[in-house]
């Protein structure tokens, strides 16, 4: 879905998401932007479960909310891809983005 849906990507963002979780934060960079996802890198293997809603943080873009991991793979160059789709995404300080993914 992500590279058929390429077109609507904000193309070469590099900025830096955190992942958060009970253990910790992970860092990881934003690759690709869209309305309704991202794509990110990660250094090391996040551990994630295609489909298990996760925590993030884009502090760069002023976004914070839910996604769910709809791929994760080894990347060619090292470290691991990993395509989110948005669940509930909400700005915060001054930015007013809201969005809210549709029930299935």
């Amino acid at each position: 879905m992500m590279t058929e849906q390429r077109r609507y990507y904000r193309k070469n963002l590099r900025q830096t998401g955190i992942l958060l979780r009970d253990a910790g934060e992970e860092e990881f960079f934003i690759c690709d932007l869209s309305l309704k996802g991202i794509r990110a890198h990660f250094e090391v293997d996040p551990r994630l479960v295609v489909g298990q809603e996760v925590h993030i943080r884009m502090p760069g873009l002023k976004l914070e909310g839910y996604v769910v991991p709809v791929r994760c793979r080894p990347a060619d160059q090292g470290g691991f891809d990993v395509g989110f789709d948005f669940i509930a995404i909400d700005g915060v300080e001054d930015n007013a983005y809201r969005y809210r993914a549709e029930m299935r």
